[in-house]
């Protein structure tokens, strides 16, 4: 079973009924195995009871307040608590950061903090992975398991990753080793991420 939520009705609604998005989507909504829900995120972690073996997370990047509680101590704890014990989070990056971020402090300090926070939230595995524009975390509360490259070269991930080098050698977040700093709702931490849409 898949779950799949949105806070916009609006999208879950183009989604569903325009003609070139349910082409594109192949109409996989009306899936019986996937349930659509319109609803808080954050909220609906904390009523539901299910477990999942992974969780995909696509948010708006923490461009300020507001916005970082969905990178927040207590949204990686509400995840956590719904996976499975071997589950794994996978979260997009929120800065745009190819596969190498030496030199750009402003970019390791965004990585530490976030790496920081999914750490106090128990998650004891912290990954980077991927190129530019498709770079993600991936979270765990295990050792990872080996990759196989002909698993993952038969999957349909790959077609996401176009250089499967990437998901070989992940760069563990070591980053800076200060006093780790965690952003929570009641103690926030600016990431320092710029939207560069406006």
């Amino acid at each position: 079973k898949i779950t799949l939520v949105d806070i916009d009705p609006l999208i879950l609604q183009l989604a569903t009924e325009h003609e070139d998005l349910r082409r594109l989507n192949h109409s996989s909504l009306d899936h019986p195995q996937v349930e659509v829900m319109s609803a808080d995120a954050f909220q609906m972690l904390r009523r539901a009871q299910d477990r999942y073996d992974r969780i995909f997370v696509d948010v708006l990047f923490p461009y300020n307040f507001e916005t970082s509680r969905l990178y927040s101590v207590e949204f990686f704890e509400a995840l956590r608590r719904h996976l499975t014990p071997s589950g794994t989070v996978s979260i997009l990056s929120p800065v745009e950061i190819g596969y190498e971020v030496a030199g750009d402090s402003d970019d390791e300090a965004t990585l530490t903090l976030l790496r920081d926070t999914l750490q106090e939230a128990g998650f004891t595995d912290v990954y980077l992975y991927g190129e530019q524009r498709h770079s993600f975390f991936l979270a765990k509360t295990e050792r990872q398991r080996d990759f196989s490259l002909v698993a993952w070269e038969e999957s349909p991930w790959a077609t996401f990753i176009t250089n499967p080098s990437h998901m070989l050698a992940p760069r563990r977040l070591g980053l800076s080793r200060a006093p780790r700093v965690a952003n929570s709702i009641l103690h926030p931490k600016f990431f320092g991420v710029k939207d560069t849409n406006f």
